[in-house]
């Protein structure tokens, strides 16, 4: 499984976040663009900033786990 996140600066302040995350939910929620989107085969999937952070969380724990258990190195 694979994902897609939009990403502002660190320090933008979170009114900005915040219209930007709403601005982004309403375009993907738009039929034809909800249309477009799945014809690529992709599930249109908004959330709010807060899950994508925590996605990002498991999924780097989960591959750490996996890189750390097959002692996978860099040469």
């Amino acid at each position: 499984m694979g994902w897609f996140g939009m990403f502002l600066p660190a320090c933008t302040p979170k009114a900005v976040v915040d219209k930007f995350s709403a601005e982004a939910l309403r375009i993907l929620n738009l039929p034809d663009v909800r249309e477009r989107i799945e014809a690529m085969g992709l599930n249109p999937a908004a959330d709010t900033p807060q899950a994508l952070g925590e996605v990002m969380r498991s999924e780097a724990a989960l591959y750490a786990k996996i890189i750390k258990d097959a002692n996978i190195r860099l040469n």
